[in-house]
């Protein structure tokens, strides 16, 4: 099940969390007040944690008609991101010009690189 924070139009403020279709082709809201909805799919998150029910299921929109959102707006703690974490990956930076640390046919990493993102408030 693939979660996702949007906006009904680029005309809208409002956000909303919904669950995106098998099949990619549509979005049906869930009924998250507004309050809750601002903190994107960390209102699934949190309910789900807390043992409670998601909302009722709400309006269905195409995916296409829809502008998504960051699923997570605003996190609350910085984020660990796992850099080159496979080989096609890290095959394409190496071979991207920006990658410095890129030595010819070392490729791949004998190490993981871990990086953080800091949030901004």
């Amino acid at each position: 099940m693939k979660f996702a924070a949007f906006k009904a139009s680029n005309a809208s403020s409002e956000i909303l969390v919904g669950i995106v279709a098998d099949d990619e082709q549509s979005i049906q809201a869930l009924g998250f007040s507004p309050a809750q909805a601002t903190s994107g799919v960390a209102a699934v998150v949190q309910a789900q944690a807390a043992g409670q029910m998601l909302p009722p299921l709400g309006k269905q929109y195409a995916l296409s008609s829809v502008k998504l959102m960051a699923p997570f707006p605003r996190p609350a703690r910085n984020i660990l991101c796992v850099g080159k974490n496979y080989f096609d990956h890290a095959k394409e930076f190496a071979q991207s010009g920006f990658d410095s640390s890129a030595k010819p046919g070392d490729d791949i990493p004998a190490d993981p690189i871990f990086l953080r993102r800091y949030p901004r408030a």
